[in-house]
């Protein structure tokens, strides 16, 4: 029967994203999600539909979209092997507080719980995962339950959601009458239990106020920790104020790289386990750690006990959860970034702190040891050095992807950014193989600018198949100006420097043998090229930087290079 002329749960779906502006949506098509396809057909939503070569990638794609903009995106996928291939995505954008929004479709309502073909009950799997889960068994809850999971997704602290849509249900006629509202409450929805505080208000007490500047005033050797809260709350601007204010030591973590601007003389630059030494050195050192929406990971912390033995901590975080949950604080906010930062700016009205002496030591720790990047083999950190050369040079600021090994903490270290929004990896999950499906979710949402994917060897062939999509009429049109850059050097090496430094230098099954990769760019119709030194690299690569069409460059570089500073694992930043 064709039933494309009936309003159908599938309706619902399409018509629900597209008016909480969800216009792209990111799949593959299923057996069980095909009432949703078969709507795409005629599409009188104008949702566009970006196919992938895999699922994982479809959620990946839709979570970078919303790493890039603050957005809540989609991805769609169908029963069991597809909704449990899109599980990692999903975790990842939970520890690193992205709102995606995922639908599955599930087996018919009446052969669930029965081990039926295909059926998994992918609800239950995600639980741990998402901030709301739900199987939509009545089609005439669906409109109401997509738009409570999308705001769920962020509402407080933004985390990823999921619907899980039986087929038979996705046929279903909807009868009731279509009610959307923008502008949702709190009290639209019945919220689950762990969210029901959120009702509360966020306002900070004067109290509060007075005893953040009261330790402000008290400290001589304070220093700032930010992460990508301030990017999500949209405070860049209310931090820099701050920032310029108080003249305030500043590290971004580096999931938070650059929400403070990349030149500002505030900004210490990374700190951690592959920090710089004047940085760790400072928050080692400092009387005062104020944290504004961070988690205290363990790779910025060093050991728990002893980073904050020399300091009072202020912690400022919009998830109560966060707050004295790994380090003691002497003074606890819970208020999202922007909140704080504009509160604050209301209260306080005197201008530097009086700590000129704590800048000359920071600043002597600097001198003393610098981080120089030497042209004196073709390795990982002159290839980054130049792509920020070359980036310095645009008035346009490119984007700039990385997946995870050493390359991503020398491109940390490296390479300069500005807009927060402009810079993205995985961050606490640490997935290794996503900085190209990472590169085509931003390539959507920000069409006018490049996108610089950057990947090494052995990740960039887990998922490889990804290039297909920058053939594909629909991404064409999408105009995805995409640099793929591949630094091979022939063996896992993050792997590797751990093996060498902890293991005895006993390196087993580390080094790996590449493919050609500009004859598989090629075989997809991307123009590719192969760079094997630094004369190779000055002549060509600002050249292949300038155009506007995808390409693939392929560095051979050499094996042997860690990623210094390094504070080995259960060590202070500094002693």
């Amino acid at each position: 029967m064709n039933n494309s002329k009936i309003f159908t749960g599938a309706d619902a779906v399409l018509k629900t994203l597209s008016d909480h502006g969800i216009d792209k949506v990111f799949w593959i098509p299923g057996w069980a999600a095909l009432p949703i396809f078969d709507k795409l057909y005629e599409n009188p939503y104008s949702i566009k539909y970006l196919p992938s070569k895999h699922e994982q990638w479809s959620a990946f794609k839709a979570q970078w979209v919303a790493r890039s903009t603050g957005k809540v995106w989609a991805f769609f996928a169908t029963s069991w092997p597809g909704a449990t291939n899109t599980v990692t995505a999903i975790a990842d954008a939970y520890r690193d507080s992205i709102p995606i929004f995922g639908l599955t479709a599930q087996v018919q309502s009446h052969m669930m719980w029965l081990d039926a073909f295909q059926e998994i009950d992918i609800v239950d799997m995600v639980k741990k995962c998402t901030k709301y889960s739900k199987c939509v068994k009545n089609v005439d809850d669906i409109i109401k339950e997509v738009s409570k999971a999308i705001f769920i997704a962020l509402d407080g602290r933004p985390w990823p959601v999921l619907i899980d849509i039986p087929k038979d249900v996705l046929l279903d006629e909807y009868k009731g009458e279509f009610e959307y509202k923008k502008d949702f409450k709190r009290s639209d929805f019945w919220l689950p239990p762990i969210w029901a505080d959120k009702r509360k208000s966020f306002e900070i007490s004067t109290e509060k106020m007075d005893e953040a500047i009261s330790l402000l005033k008290w400290a001589s050797r304070p220093v700032l920790l930010v992460w990508q809260w301030i990017k999500f709350s949209w405070a860049q601007e209310e931090l820099m104020n701050f920032i310029n204010t108080l003249w305030i030591p500043t590290v971004p973590t580096a999931l938070g790289k650059w929400v403070v601007k990349s030149k500002n003389k505030n900004n210490l630059k990374m700190l951690g386990m592959h920090g710089f030494v004047h940085t760790n050195k400072a928050v080692y050192n400092a009387d005062l750690i104020m944290g504004i929406g961070l988690r205290f990971d363990d790779r910025i912390v060093g050991t728990y006990e002893e980073f904050w033995s020399k300091a009072k901590v202020i912690h400022v975080d919009i998830d109560q959860k966060e707050l004295g949950k790994i380090v003691s604080t002497n003074l606890s906010i819970r208020s999202d970034a922007k909140g704080f930062l504009s509160t604050f700016q209301d209260y306080y009205k005197w201008g530097k702190l009086n700590i000129d002496t704590w800048w000359k030591q920071i600043h002597d720790w600097d001198a003393a040891d610098p981080y120089i990047v030497k042209n004196d083999v073709f390795w990982w950190k002159q290839v980054l050095k130049k792509i920020n050369e070359i980036m310095d040079k645009k008035s346009v600021e490119d984007i700039v992807t990385v997946d995870v090994w050493q390359h991503q903490m020398w491109a940390t270290q490296i390479i300069d950014i500005d807009d927060p929004m402009n810079w993205l990896f995985s961050g606490w999950l640490w997935t290794m193989w996503c900085s190209l499906p990472f590169a085509l979710g931003a390539a959507v949402s920000n069409p006018n600018k490049q996108v610089i994917s950057i990947s090494w060897d052995g990740g960039f062939q887990m998922n490889i198949q990804e290039l297909w999509v920058l053939n594909e009429d629909e991404w064409l049109a999408e105009n995805p100006n995409i640099k793929i850059m591949i630094l091979d050097n022939s063996c896992l090496w993050m792997v590797r420097q751990w093996q060498e430094k902890f293991h005895d230098n006993r390196l087993s099954w580390v080094s790996t043998r590449s493919p050609n990769f500009q004859k598989i760019g090629e075989g997809y119709n991307i123009n590719s090229y192969t760079i094997n030194n630094f004369d190779e690299m000055d002549q060509n690569l600002e050249k292949i930087l300038s155009e506007s069409w995808p390409a693939l460059i392929w560095f051979k570089i050499k094996t042997e290079d860690n990623v210094f500073p390094m504070v080995p694992p259960g060590k202070t930043l500094w002693a």
